[in-house]
């Protein structure tokens, strides 16, 4: 029987976790997982597991309660003092720091409220589960890591579908991530991944713009094979083409145009890389009639005409490829 202490300013929050336990408990028979105590105070919390560890911590990141502490501190507390052995933080926003803190101190898993009952079983099973193959002993080294570095890949990659565009070699990642197992070597290719992924994001759809701003970005980002304009923007944004234009200018430090332009090179550098299509097709596929203007401009951006750079990758990955005639692929 695994012991649960929820840590939670949200009462209706406790109650859905509380219903979970329930579930599974009752699925197994009643040997599964019971709650061992409930607060909306990270400090009552502290001081109840130094005399009472639990198997399994719900704890809220950015609740108030501790002097100065929140519910992710106390979970760096519990951990560093061994109080207990499967951190699950949950927030009511997808709070990039806070999972990156999670993820240096070994956080099982991360979950944005509000949580679906299905994901909150799930996660209550695979706790289940990795308690009962590591026992009362000690935790194996870095399973509970790779299971949260996994959920929260996941996570970002739901709420920012468009970073499949922009990370290199990005499929090929994710598909190694997925089917490895939670080694060492694994867990660091995870957070190096996690890690390109915010950078990404900070870098696409930096925090504190406009929703104006925000509406437009996010617009270009998830539709790149087809040709923006500043007219059809506007429309869904619900503003003047002036207006868009100048804060667009304003918040993102360029044009909308020119925020276009560098979002589609970078997705041609990664399909330069990815596949052996010809720059017609590439040209074609990103809205540019000229595949020769299109060059002009990558190479503008990055110093390379499209072909000097795949051949410069693949020389770098020492694997050929397939010439192709009249200068269009390799």
């Amino acid at each position: 029987m695994w012991t649960v202490m929820i840590v939670d300013d949200c009462e209706s929050f406790r109650q859905q976790i509380k219903r979970g336990v329930r579930a599974i408990g009752k699925k197994r028979n009643g040997n599964g997982v019971r709650i061992a105590a409930e607060t909306d105070s990270a400090e009552e919390a502290l001081a109840f597991l130094r005399s009472n560890p639990v198997d399994i911590l719900f704890a809220a990141v950015g609740m108030k309660g501790m002097k100065g502490t929140d519910g992710l501190e106390l979970a760096e507390i519990c951990k560093a003092e061994e109080l207990c052995r499967c951190v699950v933080l949950t927030s009511q926003t997808a709070d990039f720091e806070a999972a990156r803190r999670g993820i240096l101190m070994g956080a099982f898993d991360f979950m944005v409220k509000p949580v679906e009952e299905e994901q909150l079983r799930a996660v209550l099973e695979r706790a289940y589960g990795f308690l009962g193959t590591c026992g009362k002993g000690n935790r194996p080294v870095g399973e509970g890591d790779f299971h949260f570095l996994l959920a929260e890949i996941k996570r970002v990659k739901k709420e920012y579908p468009w970073l499949t565009y922009v990370m290199e070699n990005g499929q090929g990642m994710e598909n190694q991530i997925v089917q490895g197992e939670p080694a060492l070597s694994c867990m660091s290719d995870c957070r190096t991944y996690l890690g390109r992924m915010q950078d990404k994001v900070e870098q696409y759809y930096p925090r504190g713009i406009s929703a104006v701003s925000g509406t437009a970005a996010r617009h270009i980002l998830c539709h790149p094979y087809e040709r923006v304009t500043l007219t059809e923007l506007s429309g869904i944004c619900c503003v003047c083409n002036t207006y868009l234009s100048h804060l667009f200018r304003l918040e993102m430090k360029q044009s909308l145009m020119d925020y276009v332009m560098m979002y589609k090179m970078v997705i041609l550098k990664n399909l330069l890389c990815e596949t052996d299509r010809y720059l017609t097709e590439l040209a074609d596929m990103l809205g540019y009639s000229d595949y020769k203007y299109m060059g002009r401009i990558f190479k503008k951006q990055y110093g390379f005409s499209p072909t000097e750079y795949r051949k410069r990758k693949a020389g770098e990955r020492g694997g050929s490829r397939k010439k192709k005639n009249g200068g269009f692929g390799l």
